[in-house]
């Protein structure tokens, strides 16, 4: 049975702090949108802030299709079921609750949370961690 892993960084003002967890059964594109409304409801009350991603599919889904599936009952514009309904809705719940702006990060260079976050979702997966060589001078 397939496992899932998801991370993710909060940072408000001096604040940091890392959460993380482990899904059995679960795929890539579901860890996204889990971990994202984890994050949120980590969030100790409503606010403006900043989700960075390295899924299309997530920000795509919560900025442009969320809105036609609700208003469709949850199918998608072929009248077929939403995949992962149960973990978007949890997802817009805490959409409609923040004031969110969305990125999305593609480069391992993006920023030092983000490749902590990578790094922690592999490590509880027992995958093995990539790490950058340094480039030799000269």
């Amino acid at each position: 049975m397939k496992r899932g892993a998801w991370a993710a960084a909060l940072r408000f003002e001096e604040r940091e702090k890392e959460i993380s967890g482990l899904v059995e059964g679960a795929t890539p594109n579901q860890m996204h949108i889990l971990g994202a409304a984890l994050a949120l409801e980590a969030l100790k009350r409503p606010m403006r802030a900043h989700l960075y991603t390295t899924s299309d599919y997530l920000k795509d889904g919560a900025t442009s299709w969320l809105s036609g599936w609700r208003s469709r009952g949850w199918t998608t514009r072929e009248g077929k079921p939403v995949s992962n309904k149960e973990a978007w809705q949890r997802l817009e719940r805490q959409i409609e609750r923040n004031q969110l702006t969305w990125h999305v990060e593609k480069t391992d260079d993006a920023f030092d949370e983000m490749n902590e976050v990578k790094t922690t979702a592999r490590e509880i997966l027992g995958v093995p961690v990539k790490t950058k060589r340094a480039k030799k001078k000269g």
